[in-house]
């Protein structure tokens, strides 16, 4: 935790306890807020998010990245949403940089908030004119491809939002939406066409980042200082019912997209459905024209369960290990005694996997002798901090960003891999505990694909929750002994050769040893 002095009080009741990651107000009724540094509204918190407490306190969950984002020391400020008025206000101070101004700012230095998901966001209202310029030439490059590639795009979302509800860009957004209708009613046929799509993008040479088999976000990296993204969603129809994962699901007319309006924003002109209130509607309800900057999307149980079940969902928690990532980069590289024992074992023919390198701190050991090493993240801070940290002095090293919970990504990476001469030795730490157990079960299979060649897999995580365990904060979750053993006899393959739980660590770690039946470790 980056604090000093974790739990304070201030004036009207408030308190602030990072500890529990959560802030308190004294009253009766929830209301919506938002959260100030240095006048500057850094998190809005929607009223149905708050839980009530007792004796007349209001409990507001706060987000994890917010104690790794607020940094030096002076008051934080509550205001009612949208601008009201002040009230309540604490003191903070923080490890880091205690005697300087409090700022909310991320690893680099620039200013953020967090978006609606709890995330860092360079917004609009914190952008230059620069930046906001290049996003909407990136998008109108984005629509070319689009077209290039058959589809008909169109805006949505808080781009669709801001231009129609005032004239220009929400302030408090953070990205370009663009949407799409397949020609597709089948969600096979429409997620393999998303699927093409994100093929022919990266041929073009576009990043992407896949969140589900309708939804992808594409990245631009290879610009220092490129703050935004562009986030793509595929639609379909199923007889007269519009499907949008990951929300929409509502019986918008068919000519909406079929003769799109056109709408220019800060003098670049793109296409929206028509009438665009149509959409607007479908998606943020009959209340669209009044401002929220801490709205929240709660999807109809109904459509969720269709989305999940047809295109389900990747990269999830990708944005909470970009922070965690980012905050500890700079952190001494101390390899851990399970990563030191992996590598002198491992004979020099070895190809060594670092599944989930995080920080590197292991991998640069790792790395130490002279083996081929493949890593694998599906953190993109992650792979460009690393892979700027390796530079040309580690020519060996293979680093891949790989959603290692994604079955399509790991069965990509053993199949690339198959043909490989040695032993696998594959390296696992603090991963298993903060996955799904569908996404466990893809990374046990890729396991046992590599260890077809020999080798073992050492795997490290904590048996017993954190003390403040939050479901919004995967470093706190755990996994037992037990459950593990259960995971690995589902591959009848693999057995467990080791296993040893540090009773001296708060959160028992445990690390087990396992290698396939009958082979060598």
């Amino acid at each position: 935790m980056n604090f000093t002095g974790w739990a304070t009080r201030g004036r009207n009741g408030m308190k602030l306890d990072l500890n529990r990651s959560a802030l308190e107000l004294h009253g009766d009724t929830a209301r919506a807020i938002e959260v100030r540094v240095a006048g500057r509204r850094v998190l809005s918190l929607a009223a149905d998010f708050a839980e009530p407490a007792a004796d007349g306190v209001i409990r507001y969950p706060l987000p994890p990245a917010f104690g790794l984002t607020l940094r030096g020391c002076g008051e934080l400020v509550v205001h009612a949403a949208g601008g009201g008025a002040e009230l309540a206000r604490a003191p903070v101070r923080s490890a880091v940089d205690p005697d300087g101004e409090l700022r909310f700012t991320d690893a680099a230095g620039q200013a953020v908030v967090l978006n609606k998901w709890g995330h860092h966001s360079l917004t609009f209202a914190d952008a230059s004119a620069e930046t906001v310029a290049d996003l909407l030439r990136r998008t109108t490059e984005v629509f070319a491809q689009l077209t290039r590639f058959g589809l008909t795009p169109w805006i949505m979302g808080g781009t669709l939002l801001g231009p129609v509800r005032s004239g220009a860009l929400l302030p408090h957004d953070d990205d370009a939406d663009v949407g799409y209708v397949s020609a597709h009613e089948n969600p096979a046929d429409v997620a393999l066409e998303s699927y093409a799509l994100q093929r022919f993008l990266e041929e073009t040479g576009y990043t992407v980042i896949r969140y589900s088999a309708t939804q992808m976000q594409i990245l631009f990296p290879e610009e220092e200082g490129t703050e935004f993204h562009i986030d793509v969603f595929g639609g379909f129809y199923s007889g007269d019912m519009f499907m949008q994962p990951f929300h929409v699901r509502a019986p918008i007319p068919r000519d909406t997209f079929e003769n799109l309006a056109e709408i220019t924003i800060d003098g670049w002109p793109f296409a929206a459905p028509n009438p665009p209130e149509r959409w607007l509607e479908a998606n943020y309800g009959p209340s669209w024209r009044i401002p929220d900057a801490g709205h929240r999307f709660v999807t109809p149980p109904a459509a969720a369960r269709r989305f999940d079940s047809w295109f389900g969902n990747t990269s999830q928690q990708v944005h909470f290990w970009d922070e965690h990532n980012q905050v500890n980069r700079d952190e001494p590289a101390r390899p851990s005694a399970a990563a030191r024992e992996l590598l002198a074992r491992a004979p020099r023919d070895a190809t060594i996997y670092e599944l989930a390198f995080g920080t590197g701190a292991d991998l640069l050991h790792l790395a130490g002798a002279g083996h081929r090493v493949v890593g694998a993240d599906f953190s993109p801070s992650a792979v460009a901090a690393l892979t700027r940290r390796l530079g040309d002095a580690y020519p060996a090293v293979d680093l891949r960003q790989v959603d290692l919970g994604d079955r399509r990504q790991t069965l990509a990476l053993a199949i690339a891999e198959a043909r490989v001469v040695g032993p696998a030795h594959v390296f696992t730490a603090n991963l298993l505990h903060v996955m799904t157990t569908d996404a466990r079960r893809a990374l046990v299979t890729l396991v046992n694909a590599l260890l077809r060649r020999g080798g073992e897999w050492v795997v490290t995580f904590p048996t017993v929750p954190a003390p403040s365990l939050s479901n919004d904060d995967p470093t706190t979750w755990h996994l037992t002994v037990s459950q593990f053993r259960e995971l690995v006899a589902a591959e009848p393959a693999l057995e467990i050769r080791s296993v040893a739980v540090a009773g001296h660590t708060d959160r028992r770690i445990a690390t087990v040893g396992v290698a396939r039946k009958g082979g060598s470790s």
